[in-house]
């Protein structure tokens, strides 16, 4: 007994004083599809647990409309068009990747180039606190293995870097339900990557949530018992299209297949919440949950939903930038409450970096430290917001910008995201770039639909015009795009998709290992239960 009571004094002596971070990023998850955010058929128990547990961010924006500048955005906490995820001038969205001189506005296997080696992203500021940090899922900031996670700060990267219907798809339901869109069959299988090394090609779909789950739970175990601080950052597929899951999701919820996929993401979550729980180091780990933009809604009844807002993904209106975020930090952050000031992807990384005690050095960021406003519930200190457009140009700038409770369009573009179906007609693919004259203004906080524009005449319209207008001065002021666009910097090249068969034939479907079930460097991969 003696001997026991000494080694629990001893383990709390050794305790390193640093919080840990776990950061899990939800795919085209929309405001309106968790249960805890109105949804009235979504079964999302341990996402509504975090609400529950945690903090509401209710006003939070995403750094783009679409992933990968989003994800770019969240990492270096700098708007995407800094680091270079934006495309050349005079280029409109491509019809196929192959085709020169347009703009995919995502990195697509294929494609060369990722995020720029020169940016720092939230593992590489962390690595120089002691922290060790892991991503699994989904990167999208490049294929190729200079592009990978392990070279642009984390320490370890488990799964697949792009999006899953850049593929050949096979079953997405269990047992052998074939998924609802094509896919590319013509394209290389999903790769898994384990660090920079493919383990497995094709990935199988109705195990990979279990697969990216039990490698996340023993890299927090493993960084728990030596003592060390950790950064989870969790990228799922889910919910993006195709909508996949295996046999625990499957035909459980009233929502069908999109409310399948989702509660699988909501299992997976869980299963990592508990994990922190079971280790004992849940009230020392601070938990981010957010998606990367809004819902497809071109997938329409599989395509997630932006609950009260206007639009969805690929677009300047509300429904591509607002989706659900929360944050937990047991004795820090009251549980159960809401915050309802101005929040963006961007301030997440100043956010841990304060937290962590690390600097960001010369590093010119676009995003708040959020502590003391989500501790002390004190206003935001983000008081504007850009609105980049789903294919960013220079010559083109942002579309609209939000100051205080105004909200102005200078420009406007529909989206193939939003569907050729959509009944509300400024969403639809067929707008083509318009520069409004006059913009459109919207009292965000009274009309976050965005149905009743003001008058021009009004005095609150000139008012919200100036507002936007000095909001718009003050942020070009000093700001920088990066040198050169990096979406579709080169012809699409087939050649460069992720392959674990260097050279073989016939390419790429000729890219097949590690299917046999057996799994050398993860052979404890299934003896967890999921």
């Amino acid at each position: 007994m003696f001997v026991a009571i000494i080694n629990i004094i001893l383990l709390h002596a050794s305790k390193n004083n640093k919080p840990n971070f776990f950061f899990f990023l939800a795919d085209d998850l929309g405001y309106g599809d968790l249960a805890s955010w109105g949804h009235p058929t979504s079964q999302t128990p341990n996402m509504d647990r975090l609400a529950n547990e945690g903090m509401k961010l209710v006003q939070y924006y995403s750094p783009s409309p679409v992933c990968s500048p989003a994800r770019a955005g969240i990492l270096t906490g700098r708007y995407p068009v800094r680091v270079g995820v934006y495309c050349a001038n005079d280029t409109e969205a491509c019809a196929k990747p192959e085709l020169q001189n347009c703009c995919n506005g995502v990195f697509l296997p294929g494609m060369p180039g990722g995020l720029p080696s020169s940016e720092q992203t939230i593992a590489s500021y962390l690595h120089t606190s002691g922290y060790r940090s892991m991503l699994i899922g989904k990167w999208h900031l490049g294929n190729d293995v200079e592009y990978l996670p392990t070279r642009r700060g984390f320490d370890e990267y488990f799964g697949c870097p792009h999006g899953l219907g850049a593929c050949p798809l096979a079953a997405c339901f269990p047992p052998n339900e074939p998924c609802a869109i094509a896919g590319n069959p013509d394209w290389a299988p999903c790769p898994l990557f384990s660090n920079e090394t493919i383990v497995k090609q094709p990935l199988d779909m109705l195990t990979v949530s279990q697969e990216y789950t039990s490698v996340g739970k023993h890299f927090m175990q493993k960084n728990v018992n030596e003592n060390t601080p950790f950064l989870l950052y969790y990228a799922s597929h889910h919910v993006h299209s195709p909508q996949f899951a295996g046999i625990d999701a499957t035909n459980m919820t009233q929502r069908g297949r999109f409310g399948d996929s989702l509660l699988e993401l909501d299992i997976v979550f869980g299963h990592l919440l508990d994990a922190l729980e079971t280790m004992g180091v849940e009230n020392d780990t601070i938990v981010f949950f957010t998606s990367d933009n809004g819902p497809s809604l071109r997938n329409e009844i599989r395509g997630g939903d932006a609950g009260l807002f206007r639009c969805g993904k690929g677009t300047t209106w509300e429904g591509g930038f607002r989706v659900p975020a929360m944050v937990r930090w047991p004795g820090k952050i009251a549980a159960g409450s809401v915050y309802r000031d101005m929040v963006s992807g961007l301030d997440f990384l100043p956010t841990i970096l304060e937290i962590a005690g690390v600097s960001s050095g010369h590093v010119s960021l676009d995003g708040y430290s959020m502590v003391n406003s989500w501790i002390q519930k004190k206003p935001s200190p983000r008081t504007h917001f850009m609105y980049y457009p789903q294919f960013p140009q220079k010559s083109r700038g942002i579309f609209a910008t939000r100051a205080g409770v105004w909200k102005v369009h200078w420009k406007m573009q529909g989206s193939l995201q939003c569907g050729s179906n959509n009944t509300d007609s400024v969403c639809l693919p067929t707008v083509n770039y318009t520069i409004l004259n006059p913009p459109r203004v919207y009292q965000i906080m009274l009309d976050p639909g965005e149905h009743y524009p003001l008058n021009p005449e009004s005095d609150d319209y000139q008012t919200a015009l100036t507002l936007a207008q000095q909001a718009l001065r003050q942020h070009n002021s000093g700001f920088s795009w990066y040198l050169y666009p990096l979406l579709n910097n080169g012809t699409w090249n087939p050649n460069l998709q992720p392959c674990c068969v260097p050279g073989c034939k016939p390419f790429p479907s000729c890219c097949r290992c590690g299917t046999s079930g057996d799994n050398i460097l993860y052979p404890w991969l299934f003896s967890d239960s999921f």
